[in-house]
């Protein structure tokens, strides 16, 4: 849905912090009537809301906030987080995990509302976001769910007895819950690693040449999800996360900068925000939207972490590894291990 050039007349490079802010809580609190197809992902969408506060810098929306605080510290009130909490665990099922929302509960049959692996992960994020101490998870239910959840090629399916095969999406899901939890008996690491090598391929056959790259693609800067597809706000995450992940085995000397150019992605990201409702969206002239706008965020995170020449935007440093901000991730790791972790 694109908007007239008009409406687009703010500085393309400034970063609108406040107004993507203001855009997340209000997306926390309210989702526009476009997200009504996705109720059953609730969960997922929380996270993108509230992960996207916890990177955001609180100096944005408070003149009194400290340089360590993020607008999540500021903008949600105690009785709002306590009732975020309360909320994620009643969607934890005494099967284990979490589905994303209730809004299957009313049907009566069980084989809809389920746990989900991708809803699970994103739960434990936001309990961490929230600054929960876990101590209503049901850590061995959630072991015995992610493993029933593993299929017989390796994978792991959205839930037990799901009919549609598994995918590296829930097969991510799966391992980071067993990363949080720091257990990984209940899952075969090996096969599941061996189902994520079976999913490579070799794109370079359809790649081309790079010379043979069309101009205007290559003037809009970003990234595309694979050749010929168009460039799209959230392979900026998807393409930097995985480059800063893989660059500490390929060569430990190599820094994001000398692979990718941060600065012609953090252009490009800032073009995709808008002006007036804040948040981020998949390409300029569209509107936001808070998966977009997490992922751009994120991206945005690791750019400036890795680029040397870069004048930071103030944003929380981000773990690629669990996609949450690295001081989310230290708390989830000392609560999340200080009472059965490894159990």
């Amino acid at each position: 849905m694109s908007e007239p050039a008009a409406s687009r007349s703010a500085d393309r490079n400034a970063f609108l912090a406040k107004q993507t802010s203001l855009f997340a809580l209000r997306c926390a609190k309210f989702l526009p009537t476009p997200y009504q197809a996705e109720d059953n992902n609730r969960m997922t969408l929380a996270y993108f809301c509230l992960s996207s506060l916890a990177l955001l810098p609180a100096t944005a929306v408070s003149s009194a906030a400290t340089a360590d605080q993020s607008a999540l510290d500021v903008l949600l009130k105690p009785a709002q987080i306590q009732g975020f909490r309360d909320w994620v665990y009643e969607q934890q099922l005494p099967t284990g995990g979490f589905r994303g929302s209730d809004s299957l509960a009313s049907t009566g049959t069980a084989d809809l509302d389920t746990a989900h692996v991708i809803q699970s992960y994103t739960a434990l994020i936001v309990l961490g976001i929230l600054g929960d101490d876990y101590a209503r998870l049901d850590r061995p239910g959630l072991l015995r769910f992610i493993g029933d959840c593993q299929q017989e090629d390796g994978s792991f399916a959205q839930f037990p007895k799901c009919e549609e095969p598994g995918d590296p999406r829930s097969t991510y899901s799966a391992f980071a819950i067993a990363s949080m939890l720091d257990n990984w008996t209940s899952i075969d690491v090996d096969r599941g690693l061996a189902f994520l090598d079976s999913c490579r391929s070799d794109a370079s056959s359809a790649a081309g040449d790079d010379d043979e790259v069309p101009v205007e693609l290559a003037e809009r800067a970003g990234f595309q999800g694979r050749a010929n597809k168009p460039t799209d706000a959230c392979y900026s995450f998807w393409s930097t996360a995985a480059i800063h992940l893989l660059l500490p085995a390929l060569d430990p000397s190599l820094t994001l900068d000398q692979v990718v150019d941060p600065a012609l992605d953090r252009a490009w990201l800032l073009s995709c925000q808008h002006p007036l409702y804040g948040g981020i969206a998949r390409e300029p002239g569209a509107l936001p939207d808070v998966y977009h706008t997490y992922l751009s965020l994120a991206a945005l995170s690791l750019g400036d972490a890795g680029d040397s020449a870069s004048q930071r935007l103030g944003l929380r440093a981000l773990d690629a590894a669990w996609n949450v901000s690295r001081a989310v991730k230290a708390r989830m790791r000392e609560q999340l291990r200080a009472d059965g972790g490894g159990s």
